[in-house]
């Protein structure tokens, strides 16, 4: 399924690539983030499902985007193979990889967007915790903790991989070994 915007006539900047396992209640919190950035009118939301015919795409939600396409590629058991097919369906020359439960603030594609006029491979965030409770604190310094706010911009040698960016024609070279390289 595609959803084109007529207005653009323009290939997006930004793929922003969402995984659910099911239908699209678990990842609309996050789609309605993408939604409110001030670069949304540049995203092409990929979502990536097993089924188009039972994810209950709301069209009312994504109106905002330069485009959304779902690809539906049956039960969804590995997140890396998922994602791998969501980056070969990408059309923008950046993909950044979402998740469910990551709201990026308002500013997040556009940054990334210009971060990627400069010669780097990969883009990452920073982290702030939106769940101040003492497991969800947790899990984030186990998981992120190199990238919590607040950090230093600046190179680095390590992104996170969930909620990244990457030049897609960088990420297509690894050709299948790219599925065993992403999480």
């Amino acid at each position: 399924m595609s959803l084109d915007n007529p207005s653009t006539g323009t290939r997006p900047d930004l793929s922003a690539i969402l995984l659910t396992a099911d239908s699209f209640e678990p990842i609309r919190k996050a789609v309605r983030a993408l939604a409110t950035q001030t670069a949304s009118d540049r995203i092409e939301l990929i979502i990536v499902c097993p089924a188009e015919e039972s994810l209950g795409l709301v069209r009312e939600e994504v109106t905002s985007f330069h485009s959304v396409r779902v690809l539906g590629t049956g039960p969804i058991t590995n997140t890396s193979k998922a994602r791998v097919a969501g980056i070969h369906l990408a059309r923008a020359p950046v993909v950044a990889l979402a998740e469910d439960h990551a709201y990026p603030e308002p500013g997040w594609a556009e940054a990334l967007i210009e971060a990627h006029k400069q010669p780097w491979a990969g883009v990452g965030a920073t982290f702030i915790n939106a769940n101040p409770g003492i497991v969800s604190w947790v899990a984030l310094v186990v998981d992120y903790g190199r990238w919590i706010d607040p950090v230093k911009s600046g190179v680095v040698d390590d992104i996170a991989g969930h909620n990244s960016s990457w030049k897609r024609s960088l990420l297509l070279e690894y050709g299948p070994r790219l599925e065993f390289m992403l999480p």
